[in-house]
This record gives C-alpha cells, sequence and structure tokens, in this order.
C-alpha cells in the first residue's frame, strides 16, 4: 500500500513539474454572473507565480464579448526567450504579449483570441478575464 502511494505522489509531482497541456481550441463565453472572472489555467489565481505550461503545443482561446459588454484581460506570462504567444483582437490585429507586462488588455464584441505556439521549452502562462456592461451615453 504504501508503495503504491509513493506511485501515485510521484506520478502527480511529475506532472506538476512537466508544466500543463493546453490541449487544443477552447471556446470561452462569460458567465452568468459578470462578478466571476475567468481564469486559465483552472486553479490559478492572481497573486501565484503564472502557471507553468509543458513545451512543443499549440493552442487557441476563442473568447466571446457579447454586444454590450467588453473584456479586460490581464496576462501573466514569464518565458525564457521569446515565445509564440499572442493575442488577436476583433479586427484581425494581431500583438504578441510580453513578459511580466501586467496592463490589462482591453477586447470589445464580437470576440478576441489567445495564441499559444512554443516550441520544446517550457515557460509560464496564465490570464485572467473579466467582462463588464459596456455603458455608452448618446447626446
Amino acid at each position: 500500500m504504501l508503495s503504491l502511494l509513493f506511485l501515485v505522489s510521484t506520478i502527480i509531482v511529475s506532472v506538476t513539474a512537466d508544466g500543463y497541456n493546453c490541449a487544443g481550441n477552447y471556446l470561452i463565453n462569460p458567465p452568468l454572473d459578470l462578478n466571476e472572472p475567468y481564469y486559465y489555467p483552472e486553479g490559478w489565481r492572481e497573486g501565484m507565480e503564472p502557471a507553468k505550461y509543458a513545451g512543443s503545443q499549440m493552442c487557441n482561446w476563442q473568447i466571446n464579448v457579447p454586444e454590450g459588454l467588453y473584456a479586460t484581460v490581464t496576462f501573466y506570462k514569464n518565458t525564457e526567450s521569446e515565445s509564440g504567444i499572442n493575442c488577436v483582437y476583433p479586427n484581425g490585429q494581431q500583438e504578441y504579449i510580453e513578459d511580466k507586462e501586467l496592463n490589462p488588455y482591453i477586447f470589445t464584441t464580437p470576440q478576441f483570441q489567445v495564441n499559444l505556439r512554443v516550441s520544446d521549452k517550457q515557460g509560464e502562462f496564465s490570464f485572467k478575464v473579466v467582462w463588464s456592461t459596456c455603458k455608452i451615453e448618446v447626446r
């Protein structure tokens, strides 16, 4: 029994050390309660170091921003070298996400994308999305 417990704990430590695999494409919609942010990866929160990702993967998050809302996104990224992590605005303009750049990005309807395309090197990347009501005053 003790050897089984040791084996399971070794596997858990190994997976954590290797970093997360983001597993392809994600479609993210705002929550019903706009006070609840979306965090990636699951279990990561602000105040923690960015989560480690495994190397050699490609992932895409399509994050919907319905009419009447806007999204504020803060990216948390640390990498050893230039990595292929970028965001794409609704008009198609791409912007690479810099290390330790904590200024939030603002996105409007209908959606934006986050792309992660990395080589065999590990890095750290997490993000938080908050949707808010867009209040436009017409005079």
